[in-house]
């Protein structure tokens, strides 16, 4: 009677098993897990018996295959609307006229050819913050990396001095900019942003002086973009370039916690 019960569970299961999903990093049992249609997220860490005391949960990545493919859409589009920009400054006479802007367009094409779409899902990733309204779904071939706590910060863009210092509470944003040598007379100052290690963007605008570092968080990059120029399509610029620096540093993460 106990064999043809555990025959009839194991069934069960296997019928409703749709998947897998992998932990990388900092928990207590990483591994791949299966998962049923309707595995959620908090679920999963319950597997995984949570994370260890090394981990940075506010640094985790999650990604998914199918915003992968979405971004590789996504890139393609954009390149193919380079193309298109950098044909119309050829025929409207702006090669001649501003060079230096159409070298920053075959630039920008050449960094989405050589971006790799990481498929990043913005979610609450801490186990301890994870609730009924933000507990999610999780969807076979998810991956998430929970990498070790980070205690830096790193300055790159239009500065003199690129560079990566230590997290300190007691610097505003002004400061740490400092430490990187200050702008350059081409940085756009007003639409300096942080991506944030758990994904999301965060917008200085005119706070720049009086903005503490605590609405940065370890791990976070701060990045200084070039001054807007007249240029035809030169917003779809904007839009990628950000794009483009979430993509890398995110690629950088997984690198690493994958190491």
């Amino acid at each position: 009677i106990n064999s043809v019960l555990f025959l009839s569970i194991k069934k069960k299961f296997t019928s409703n098993q749709i998947g897998f999903i992998t932990l990388v990093g900092e928990f207590n049992y990483p591994g791949t897990y299966p998962i049923s249609g309707i595995t959620t997220l908090s679920e999963v860490y319950q597997r995984a018996k949570g994370i260890n005391g090394k981990a940075f949960p506010l640094g985790a990545v999650f990604t998914r295959s199918s915003i992968k493919r979405n971004e590789e859409a996504a890139l393609k589009r954009a390149q193919g609307e380079l193309a298109e920009i950098l044909s119309s400054a050829i025929a409207s006479g702006v090669l001649q006229q501003n060079s230096s802007d159409v070298i920053e367009l075959i630039n920008l094409m050449k960094r989405i050819d050589q971006s790799k779409p990481t498929g990043r899902l913005v979610a609450e990733l801490h186990p301890d913050l994870i609730n009924p309204m933000n507990d999610i779904t999780v969807l076979d071939g998810d991956t998430i990396y929970m990498p070790a706590r980070s205690n830096i910060i790193t300055i790159m863009g239009d500065v003199l001095n690129p560079v990566t210092v230590p997290y300190n509470s007691n610097l505003n944003l002004d400061d740490y900019i400092t430490l990187a040598g200050g702008y350059k007379s081409s940085a756009d100052e007003s639409k300096t942003y942080a991506i944030l290690p758990n994904g999301e963007s965060l917008s200085f605008g005119q706070k720049l002086l009086f903005m503490r570092s605590d609405n940065l968080l370890p791990g976070s990059t701060i990045i200084v973009p070039k001054q807007a120029r007249p240029l035809s399509g030169l917003s779809l610029v904007e839009v990628i370039t950000p794009i483009l620096a979430n993509l890398s540093l995110t690629a950088a993460s997984i690198a690493a916690i994958n190491n």
